[in-house]
Order: structure tokens, then sequence, then C-alpha cells
């Protein structure tokens, strides 16, 4: 399945690097938006005991959207902006982990027909 990023995603990115986005085809395997607890990209803890323990005080937020493998996605926004791309790796660094993703939100793309 795929996504293409049709307006400025929400979050806490700054807006320049967020624009980069638009126009972008990202790999998901969501058929639909998915409903997570989780953190913006710059307040989310970095350990997985800090993560813990803001969950166990009930510190997550609600979203919802596109899961995207974060380091796939960066490196897709690297051909269009190596500036913005830096961006996040220099800001979050802990997103690059493999198992880690980014959301999209439902108002920012589109889900792309025909793709598996």
């Amino acid at each position: 399945m795929q996504i293409e990023i049709t307006s400025c995603p929400l979050g806490e990115a700054p807006e320049w690097v967020t624009d980069q986005w638009i126009g972008l085809v990202l790999p998901t395997r969501d058929r639909a938006p998915r409903r997570v607890k989780g953190y913006g990209v710059l307040s989310a803890p970095r350990s997985i005991m800090s993560d813990l323990l803001r969950q166990w005080l009930g510190q997550t937020e609600h979203h919802e959207g596109y899961l995207v493998p974060a380091a796939e996605a960066i490196a897709i926004l690297e051909t269009r902006s190596p500036e913005a791309a830096a961006w996040w790796r220099a800001n979050t660094r802990h997103l690059l982990k493999r198992w880690r993703g980014l959301l999209f939100d439902p108002g920012c793309c589109r889900l792309l027909e025909g793709t598996r």
C-alpha cells in the first residue's frame, strides 16, 4: 500500500520541513487510517523506560493516520530535500530505529488505489 502526501502534515516539525513531504509517495501497510496512542516527534520519550513511565501516567496522545516506516520515509524525503531529511536525522534520531514509524494524518494524504 502507498499514500501520497497532498498537503502539509500535522506535527511538531517546522513548517519548512513538513512542506517537503507534499507530493511524495510513501509506503504503508494500512488500508485505512489507524488510531494509536503516541507522542509528537520532538516530545517523544528517548528511552523505553521513559516511554513506559509516560504510558503508565497516561501521558500519551491519541492520533489517527497512516503509519509509514520512519527510516524509509526519511530516505524518500532525502530525494526531494536533503536539508529536510537532515533535520529529521538531527532532531529525531530516536525514530530511525527499524521498528519506528511516522504517522501521517488522514487530512494530509490519500491512499493510492491499486497499491498492495
